[in-house]
C-alpha cells in the first residue's frame, strides 16, 4: 500500500511565479480559440488581465501575444457555436 498525504498549502494565482500566469494565459487563449467545453465562461477579457499581469513590454514574444489577444477579442464572436468534437 502507498499512502501520500495531500497538504492544503495552495496559493493564490497572483502569488505564483509570473511564468505560470503568463502561461496559463497561453493555455485559456488556446482553449478560447478552439471554443473548448472546459474552458467555462471565460471571456477575452479574463484572458486579457491575466496575461497584462505578466506582461514585460521589452519580451518581443510577449508583445506579440498580446496583439493576437487584442485581435482575437475582435475577431471572436461572443457566443459560442455549436461544436460536437472537443
Amino acid at each position: 500500500e502507498i499512502k501520500f498525504d495531500c497538504v492544503d498549502n495552495y496559493k493564490q494565482f497572483t502569488a505564483i511565479d509570473k511564468d505560470f500566469q503568463l502561461a496559463t494565459a497561453i493555455a485559456m487563449f488556446g482553449m478560447k480559440l478552439r471554443q473548448s467545453r472546459y474552458l467555462g465562461n471565460t471571456n477575452w477579457a479574463d484572458i486579457e488581465t491575466i496575461a497584462l499581469s505578466t506582461y514585460n513590454p521589452n519580451d518581443y514574444l510577449q508583445n506579440e501575444f498580446m496583439r493576437l489577444v487584442t485581435i482575437a477579442k475582435k475577431m471572436y464572436p461572443k457566443k459560442k457555436k455549436n461544436r460536437k468534437d472537443d
